[in-house]
This record gives C-alpha cells, sequence and structure tokens, in this order.
C-alpha cells in the first residue's frame, strides 16, 4: 500500500534533523554549552535557512511516518492526533524562526511538539497492538518522560546549557522511532 512507503521515512527523518542541527551548529558557532538556544542556528546568517529548511523536511518524514505507525498498527486516533500536533509545532517553529515578532509564536511551537512526545509515546504504549514490543514502548515512554522533565527544568532553571536541555527529549524519541522500525521489519505479519 501506499502508506508502506513510508515506512523508513521516521529514520529519514532524524538524519535530516541531526545533519540540520550539527552542521547548523557548526555554521553559527553555537556549542552544546551555550547560553543562546538551539534555535538560534535558526537565525544566524550563516545557517538558517538550511537548518529552517532541514527542520521543517524532518517534521514532515516524522509525520508520514506516524501515519505510517497508525495505519499499520491500527492504533487510536488519539495517537495521530497529538503525533501530528506536535510535528506541526515544528513545522510552525520551522517557518516563524526564533528572531523578531514571531518569537513568542516559535516558542510556543517548540514547546507543543516537546510536550506532545510524551503524550504520543505514553498513548502508543497503552496500544493492544504492541505484541512483544509492549515492554519496550512502556520503558521508552517513562525514558522521555524524564528526558522531558529535566530538559525543561534544565532549560527553565540553568543558564548557559539550553542547547543540551532542548536536545535531551529528541533522544528517547529518536531512539523509539528507531526500534519501532527494526520491529516492524522483524514482525511482517501483523495480528489484527
Amino acid at each position: 500500500s501506499m502508506v508502506n512507503k513510508f515506512r523508513y521515512f521516521g529514520i529519514v527523518g532524524i538524519i535530516l534533523l541531526w545533519v540540520g542541527t550539527i552542521i547548523g551548529m557548526l555554521r553559527s558557532g553555537l556549542s552544546l554549552v551555550d547560553t543562546k538556544p538551539i534555535s538560534y542556528i535558526g537565525v544566524a546568517t550563516d545557517s538558517a535557512l538550511f537548518f529552517n529548511s532541514l527542520l521543517f523536511l524532518s517534521a514532515v518524514c516524522f509525520a508520514l511516518f506516524g501515519v505510517y505507525l497508525y495505519k499499520s498498527i491500527n492504533l487510536n486516533k488519539s495517537f495521530l492526533l497529538v503525533f501530528l500536533i506536535g510535528q506541526i509545532g515544528q513545522m510552525i517553529a520551522a517557518i516563524l524562526p526564533y528572531g523578531g515578532q514571531y518569537k513568542i509564536v516559535h516558542t510556543v511551537a517548540a514547546f507543543t511538539l516537546a510536550t506532545a512526545i510524551p503524550i504520543f509515546m505514553y498513548i502508543f504504549s497503552k496500544s493492544k497492538n504492541l505484541g512483544n514490543f509492549k515492554t519496550s514502548a512502556r520503558r521508552l515512554f517513562i525514558a522521555e518522560l524524564i528526558f522531558f522533565t529535566v530538559g525543561i527544568s534544565t532549560f527553565i532553571f540553568i543558564d548557559g546549557i539550553s542547547p543540551i536541555a532542548e536536545i535531551l527529549p529528541a533522544l528517547p524519541f529518536h531512539l523509539w522511532i528507531i526500534l519501532i522500525t527494526v520491529w516492524i521489519q522483524k514482525k511482517e505479519t501483523w495480528t489484527r
């Protein structure tokens, strides 16, 4: 089916996001321990267009991967809704960079993405169709909750390490995508 074409889009999204972030950090001079947030890459002259384009494209890939998961695992509609809201948040953050008049919109969009991740990972972990992946899904959700809480708290309360704080919530999410992709690869015949 058409949807099956999106099976590896989660992995593609991860690659695009990390290429954009790493090259963007190098080009903008942002370091992991910095007072400026990762969003700075999106406004720094040498990195803005490259970073924002890859940020947007990765969100498109993640969204298509979310549709693939929803269809192929027969997930709850609430999973798809929250997943897509998160990716739309990332798209808005990419289109309306951190600087200038849209700073508040950008920030709200980025927080929407960050908050959506543990919610859809929780909904996913409660699905009836996960078989032997259920334990992994629950552990990944707990890891996401911890990384999200530490990341957001660090971002709010500790100055000078914004980029690390922002990257933390993405890590369990990216691992989740990789492990689901591998699991689906192994288990081709779905039990409906």
